[in-house]
């Protein structure tokens, strides 16, 4: 029955995660998360998603407010590594002088011209609801930046806006 269960489990994972999404965290009370990941019922393309495991005291609802509350830590660890990835791109094109641009006037013109793959922007950013627009008009993926690491300080000291260029 367990096999069998683990086996749903699964299935219902992989038909409600895409690629968008960033990581999995799979939860719950007992030793059952652990086998579920260890014998690999997770295809690996969702294994490799996998961002922790959490102990829960519960199942249903209270188990999910309690995944949510003990996962914070490591939401928070995806999204830095992410953003720190993406800045660190960022500033090696900066350094070669290649498909980059920064500040707002550069950056709002390669969107609209449909140059822009990925525009960051730093989250306190002014005109923000104008800077989505655009990208969502112009099919390019915006990324907000904290300011919660020197790299991001550094983003934000040249403008707080840039992008990566397609071509």
């Amino acid at each position: 029955m367990l096999h069998d269960f683990l086996k749903k489990v699964s299935e219902t994972a992989r038909s409600l995660f895409d690629e968008n999404r960033n990581g999995l965290i799979i939860s719950g009370p007992g030793p059952i998360k652990e086998k579920f990941y260890r014998e690999n019922y997770l295809p690996n393309d969702l294994k490799k998603k996998v961002i922790g495991l959490v102990d829960t005291s519960y199942t249903e609802e209270q188990g999910i407010r309690e995944t949510v509350e003990r996962g914070r830590d490591l939401i928070r660890e995806t999204d830095f590594a992410k953003e720190q990835e993406l800045l660190k791109k960022f500033f090696t094109k900066l350094g070669k002088s290649e498909n980059v641009v920064y500040g707002m006037e550069d950056t709002i013109e390669a969107i609209k011209e449909s140059r822009a793959e990925i525009v960051l922007v730093a989250e306190d950013i002014e005109n923000l609801d104008k800077i989505e627009k655009l990208c969502e008009e112009h099919g390019a993926e915006l990324e907000y930046i904290s300011t919660n690491s020197q790299e991001a300080i550094q983003f934000r000291n040249i403008g707080g806006i840039g992008a990566i260029l397609k071509f």
